[in-house]
């Protein structure tokens, strides 16, 4: 067999120590520079004659491996740390949570029956004579975690990534567009082959991740007989025929190996390791993984007779065959990769040819078929080289629907393009934004297209970031900030949204990420990016287009055209059928302006940003011929109160260019549409969130509070069909209530009620207050609760709780009161104080105090004579 030439592929994003900062500049990882200096590829040769399959590296600065676990309790999510209320809580796809460490089963090992997932595995593959492990076992990676996620395991073409990557795939001299570099025996750049030449870890994840997603076993088969044959060239026409699997990675979860000289040096930071990858194996079903197949697999490391492989850490030493020094930094080999499926805690360390000084083991699967090892599987100690050196990659994985489309600006893995954006000095990258502008799909007037996620590539595990969206282009206008999300692991994860967005039709729409916070070890990140290509050069793949952009420091620069350098950030959409009929709104909000058009239920606003929305839109659509009718809707606005106007289809409610916040709205159908449908709708509001639903011309939002409406949301409902559910808060409506009260005054009896703040009793008259009475008036329906009170009365002390206009205190007993205690009940109390002051005896008036503290005095003997009573919203100052 020829020999290979492999490249050690570390896309690596933290650097230690105190960097100066400087203007970033694209550096490459592999080939020749551009602004930055050559970052030398590593040459050498295969392992194992005719079973190994190539992995290729390039040499970078490490990165700092995370020593955070996936889980450290129960409920914990993998990759969405940092939501906000803007994303979902749990952005796995899986039904379990992540299982804390704790948490794990000691056995979890498909060979053995009395494991939970005994048996639960593909079968085992063959890449016979063929130089693709990688691809291989990149497929039935999917593959077996479709099995462990979705519950079945499709059957996928083994040999379609090597096409998809291949420069010689297709007939009739062909070129493939989308063919990887690599470096042959003399050291020159040239397209990769088909069947001979290697890839690299992250390639088939991450060209999924992208929309190039596996197909069916029996549209492309592997070439038998295996023990001769190779792939060769295919029609392209037929290859790009081929039937997708219905099977999608929507995140490549990847753990950074440790250096060879920076190796877990405790058997607790082994175990930590460990448990990290466990957790990822229990929850994701297998990780793919590197080694050196001619040193793991074979004598003195390999133990023939339990099938078992321990390579120690003292045998990855500088100088030696399982490490590269580049740059005054060393890399651990790898030349082979495999999948670990399972594990053993108890796994015996006296099975291996050399103690490792502790039980345990993974159980990996080889790609050598069923005559290797225990039926193509073998065992790696936990205290492996391997295991704390070679990165991990983890795949989640989603069905496909009809109607989605992935944007991406790459259709290359970032250490297969082997370029990258470097930025240094972690007070300027704090706030740097990334953003990709594409344009949308051209639909009819009965679809919409919708952006359901944001999927971003960021290489350092304990990255933070926002995440944008804008209509236009990415260097002008306001972004909509989305939310946050934190990348628990490093790598290409899709970030679903919680609220879809509707992009307008064939036009510019931009997706970005700010970067809000990274790990205090991290002084540098380094952004993988792919160079743009014709093709004309020799220089694979080709890719043409993008509008890539990174604001660093303040000044917008277009990667794309300036560094010809595209970003690894997508979006991810779905053109759906609007429902007929349909209702259309749209509303101006405060420094955004007008926000695209949403439609039946989906939110149009902000939540989060704490702006006003200003005015409202909202037309019908798609109506059946049978039906006919209009939408009308008015706005109650900040110093004007319900507007004298109603507006109707396509009219504006509210006020454009006064910052005068919308605080409620209400919506009714008109004609014989409103014979068969109810508008329900809702508002967001400031300090509350989502009210409940409401319907035909109630109203929705605040009114006597000062509460801006931040968002809402419109659906048309059938006559009879249930209403749209509701959240943790039901009543649509919710107003300033009224308190009114009544105060006993020696000699003079019972006085008028009073409301909202006046005095009731008297000042300067030198007479008692005897008792009191309180009600609330104007409560909003649905709203739970009152007002209870107390009174310390003289020779009685505290009273019992009385509520609702009962009297508190004493009459005609001659009797002071000299405090009282008053409160709000039930949902009043989530969202009103209730304050009041007493004119007492010899003081004046008290400050005032509030929900149930004490007005008046205790043990002073002194009378009440006046009482303020005043209800006011929980955000707003006290009186």
């Amino acid at each position: 067999m020829k020999n290979k030439k492999w490249i050690i592929s570390l896309i690596i994003c933290c650097l230690l120590g105190s960097l100066v900062y400087s203007e970033p500049v694209l550096s490459q990882m592999n080939g020749a520079p551009q602004k930055a200096a050559q970052i030398k590829p590593s040459i050498r040769k295969v392992g194992k004659d005719g079973q190994t399959g190539g992995l290729l590296q390039t040499l970078l600065p490490h990165a700092l491996p995370s020593n955070q676990l996936q889980s450290t309790a129960t409920q914990d999510s993998l990759g969405s740390s940092g939501t906000t209320d803007n994303l979902p809580e749990t952005t796995t796809s899986s039904s379990s949570p992540i299982v804390s460490s704790g948490a794990l089963p000691a056995l979890w090992n498909p060979l053995n029956p009395s494991s939970t997932n005994y048996q639960k595995v593909t079968p085992v593959l063959n890449q016979g004579i063929q130089n693709i492990c990688w691809s291989f076992t990149g497929t039935d990676t999917i593959a077996t975690s479709s099995l462990s996620q979705l519950g079945t395991a499709p059957s996928l073409s083994p040999v379609y990534y090597d096409y998809l990557s291949a420069y010689n795939a297709f007939t009739n001299n062909t070129i493939n567009p989308l063919s990887i570099m690599l470096y042959n025996t003399t050291g020159q750049l040239v397209p990769r082959q088909l069947s001979t030449d290697g890839n690299t870890l992250d390639y088939v994840p991450v060209m999924s991740v992208q929309g190039y997603d596996p197909v069916t076993a029996t549209s492309l088969p592997q070439p038998q007989p295996v023990t001769t044959a190779l792939d060769t060239p295919m029609n392209q026409t037929a290859f790009n025929n081929l039937t997708k699997a219905n099977v999608h990675v929507s995140d490549s979860y990847k753990l950074t190996g440790f250096a060879p000289n920076q190796l877990p040096a405790s058997s607790s930071a082994i175990m930590n390791r460990v448990n990290q990858i466990k957790q990822l194996v229990y929850q994701y079903g297998a990780v793919q993984f590197g080694l050196e197949a001619g040193i793991s697999l074979v004598a003195p490391y390999y133990n023939s007779q339990t099938n078992a492989s321990y390579v120690p850490y003292s045998a990855a030493t500088a100088g030696g065959a399982l490490v590269t020094t580049y740059d005054n930094q060393e890399y651990l080999n790898q030349d082979h990769e495999l999948q670990i499926v399972g594990y053993d805690d108890n796994y015996s360390a006296n099975n291996f040819t050399q103690n490792p000084g502790m039980n345990g083991a993974f159980v990996v699967k080889n790609t050598w078929g069923t005559s290797f090892g225990i039926g193509g599987y073998f065992y790696l100690s936990y205290a492996d080289v391997y295991v704390a050196g070679s990165e991990i990659y983890a795949d989640e994985v989603v069905t496909t629907q009809s109607g989605e489309k992935t944007y991406s600006a790459t259709n290359i893995s970032p250490e297969a393009s082997g370029y990258y954006y470097p930025l240094s000095g972690s007070s300027n990258i704090v706030n740097t934004i990334f953003a990709n502008t594409y344009t949308s799909q051209t639909v009819s007037t009965n679809q919409v297209e919708q952006l359901n996620s944001i999927s971003a590539y960021i290489d350092q595990a304990g990255v933070s970031v926002e995440l944008l969206y804008k209509t236009g282009t990415a260097n002008s206008g306001t972004y909509t900030q989305l939310g946050t999300y934190t990348f628990t692991d490093a790598g290409y994860q899709t970030i679903p949204l919680s609220n879809a967005i509707v992009l307008p039709s064939n036009s510019s729409y931009t997706v970005a990420i700010q970067i809000l916070s990274l790990p205090s070890a991290c002084k540098a990140l380094n952004v993988p990016v792919q160079r743009k290509s014709d093709g004309s050069t020799g220089i694979y793949p080709v890719m043409t287009t993008g509008n890539s952009w990174s604001k660093y420091s303040g000044s917008w620069t277009n990667l794309s055209s300036t560094e010809s350098a595209n970003l690894y950030l997508g979006a991810n959409t779905e053109v759906m059928p609007l429902q007929s009929p349909s209702i259309s709104y749209q509303t101006q909000v405060q420094n955004y302006g007008w926000v695209s058009p949403t439609y039946n239920g989906q939110t149009n606003g902000t939540t989060g940003l704490a702006l006003r929305v200003e005015a409202l839109k909202a037309s019908l659509l798609n109506l059946p011929s049978n039906l006919s009718g209009n939408i009308q809707y008015q706005a109650y606005v900040q110093g004007i109160g319900w507007q004298s106007t109603t507006a109707t289809d396509g009219a504006i409610a509210g006020t454009v260019g006064q910052a005068k916040r919308m605080e409620a709205f209400r919506m009714q159908l008109t004609g014989s549409i409103a014979s068969q449908y109810d508008v329900y709708y809702r508002a967001y509001v400031q300090n509350i969130g989502w009210l409940g639903w409401t319907k035909n011309w109630q109203t929705a939002g605040t009114s006597g509070m000062a509460y801006r409406i931040e968002a809402v949301q419109v659906q048309l409902v059938a006559k009879g069909s249930a209403a749209p559910s509701n959240g943790s808060v039901t009543f649509p409506y919710l107003t300033l209530p009224t308190v009114s009260y009544s105060t006993h005054v020696q000699n003079i009896g019972w006085q008028a009620p009073v409301v909202n703040g006046a005095l009731s009793g008297t000042t300067g008259k030198s007479l008692r207050m005897e008792a009191l009475k309180v009600e609330l008036q104007n409560i909003a329906s649905g709203v739970t609760g009152g007002i209870t009170y107390r009174s310390q009365s003289q020779k009685i002390g505290w009273q019992a709780w009385v509520s609702d206009n009962s009297i508190s205190g004493t009459t005609g007993q001659g009797l002071r009161d000299e405090a009282i205690e008053i409160k709000l009940t039930g949902g009043l109390s989530n969202y009103f104080n209730v304050y009041y002051r007493a004119h007492v005896q010899s003081i004046g008036w008290q400050a005032w105090v509030s929900n149930g503290a004490t007005a008046g005095t205790v043990g002073k003997g002194l009378r009440m004579e006046a009482l303020e009573i005043k209800i006011i919203p929980k955000a707003n100052p006290a009186p």
